[in-house]
């Protein structure tokens, strides 16, 4: 996760980023007919439960999956792929083929839940202070910079 609630996560054979912003979750609420807030806590019971390593049908057998919808997970990934660079018509296309098409659910659910974290900021990743895409450095002893020989010999 970066400052700006994006990810980038693997998803198949690839990796994407993933976005959600103001605009992309105005969609996602409109058509879930549910705020982010709604939409993290229908995620987080069937995330957790699948975490475990249920299965679906294990999981809502003990009751432990919530009451998710199919848009809760298409919606976010769908809307997270554009705010993540692609065009509507790219994104549209990759949800088709990977979760309409894809009878193993279990992987898409995952996945949503991972860009929910990301965009409310549930995933810790930069320390507080350090300016994005930069590693810490230490700078080099005073010794080490001199471009002389100690004086003394090190033991």
């Amino acid at each position: 996760m970066s400052r700006d609630a994006s990810i980038r996560l693997d998803w198949g054979d690839d990796e994407f980023l993933f976005k959600v912003g103001i605009g992309q979750w105005r969609k996602i609420q409109e058509r879930c007919d549910a705020g982010p807030g709604e939409i993290y806590r229908r995620l987080i019971s069937v995330a957790t439960a699948l975490q475990t390593g249920a299965s679906l049908a294990e999981a809502a057998s003990f009751g432990m999956i919530g009451d998710w919808r199919i848009d809760d997970v298409r919606e976010v990934i769908l809307q997270a792929l554009v705010g993540g660079g692609l065009s509507e018509i790219q994104a549209a296309v990759l949800v088709r083929d990977r979760v309409d098409k894809d009878a193993d659910f279990k992987v898409h659910l995952a996945l949503a839940f991972a860009i929910v974290r990301a965009a409310l900021g549930d995933v810790p990743d930069e320390a507080v202070g350090e300016k994005p895409g930069r590693a810490k450095r230490r700078a080099p002893s005073r010794a080490a910079r001199s471009g002389s020989r100690p004086s003394t010999p090190t033991a």
